[in-house]
């Protein structure tokens, strides 16, 4: 009965080997497969990265005396403390100190769903380029020096001149700043940047062609030569660029922009400082001025102090223009804010401004109201 027993186990012990055998090998065959996997990825993680971010930003906003008749606004609108976006870049070690990067910024109008930059799938930022030690240098669809917007600008980076980061619908010093305002992103663009020297930091962009291919013929493409310096050291950082567009059209005035601005850190409070002036400004945007505009002066000055988990800030912004046949225009916004940070990457953000314009925009309702928003915006 033992043997038989025996024999019964061993019959049942082999029939399980030939079963699980098979079994056996293919999840120690996964198992290694998972961690030469596992190897590989960490080898390339090491050399490679690449990272998913973006900004959702909405906010209720209501204008009080705008449009022909003066009446009152109200809408949901995107992007009121920081454009809302979604955008991908990583960058490889090529050694040596030198490395290949990459950005794709989209814009999005998040109250809609709606793609912005008259629709462009990457309309904020496309890039690739090489860095090192002696600087970067990249091709793509980017944002001058003096725009603003996008990796190399000057204006509004981690010591923004405009303590509205020019957002928060009009307190935002684009409104007096037309090369902010659009802001100027060119196409078919070459640029150079230096590392920080001694505080200091160039930036050199050249764009073939402002918006869309290129043309046969130097003269009849808009080609845009954006050039900034900075200095940035302790408390103090500080800026000045020049934008100089071509205009295709025999015989018409180029636009051009001088632009400096400074912020001071007191630690107790911050003091923003900006001025400059366009020429020709009519090629590509009217901010204030009819299209017969060709010369405006601006100036803005403003205040950033901490508060509980946030900070107040306080902006005015004036701009004079000029008329080809005569005239002037003039502008003043006054505006108040304060941001409350939730977390690290929520906020909310309010605003209140006072436009108001005088000479021939004084009866003009598109220049004269008084606006207060409210919204919410979260980075990831």
């Amino acid at each position: 009965m033992n043997n038989q027993n025996e024999n019964q186990a061993c019959r049942t012990s082999k029939s399980s080997a030939a079963i699980l055998g098979p079994i056996a090998r293919k999840t120690a065959g996964c198992a290694l497969m998972s961690l030469c996997l596992q190897l590989v990825a960490g080898q390339a993680s090491a050399q490679t990265n690449v990272q998913i971010y973006g900004v959702v930003d909405n906010a209720i906003q209501s204008t009080f005396g705008q449009g022909t008749l003066g009446q009152t606004k109200t809408e949901v609108t995107s992007g009121y403390f920081a454009a809302s976006r979604l955008g991908f870049k990583g960058s490889e070690d090529l050694g040596d100190g030198m490395k290949a990067f990459f950005q794709l910024e989209m814009g999005l109008a998040t109250n809609t769903g709606a793609l912005q930059q008259g629709g462009r799938l990457f309309g904020r930022t496309a890039q690739v380029g090489i860095s090192s030690s002696l600087g970067s240098l990249a091709l793509g669809r980017l944002g001058t020096p003096g725009s603003g917007t996008g990796p190399y600008n000057m204006t509004n980076g981690p010591k923004p001149i405009d303590p509205f980061y020019l957002g928060y619908g009009a307190a935002g010093w684009a409104n007096s700043s037309n090369t902010m305002a659009l802001p100027l992103r060119a196409d078919n663009s070459l640029v150079y940047r230096t590392p920080q020297l001694g505080g200091l930091t160039f930036a050199g962009l050249y764009s073939f062609q402002r918006d869309g291919t290129e043309a046969v013929g130097a003269s009849t493409n808009a080609r845009v030569t954006g050039l900034g310096l900075s200095y940035d050291h302790g408390p103090l950082f500080a800026m000045i660029s020049y934008d100089h567009t071509d205009n295709p059209l025999p015989g018409q005035p180029a636009q051009t922009a001088l632009q400096v601005g400074a912020v001071y850190d007191f630690n107790i409070v911050k003091l923003h400082m900006m001025a400059g002036q366009e020429k020709n400004e009519f090629l590509f945007s009217t901010a204030v001025e009819s299209a017969l505009a060709s010369r405006a002066n601006f100036a803005a000055i403003g205040l950033t102090v901490p508060l509980s988990s946030g900070r107040i800030m306080l902006g005015l912004q004036a701009r004079k223009a000029s008329q080809i046949q005569g005239g002037s225009y003039g502008r003043r916004i006054a505006s108040v804010g304060y941001t409350y940070d939730l977390s690290k990457r929520t906020a909310l953000n309010m605003a209140f401004s006072d436009s108001r314009a005088n000479q021939a925009l004084a009866s003009n309702p598109s220049f004269n109201f008084r606006q207060v928003g409210c919204g919410v915006s979260h980075f990831f």
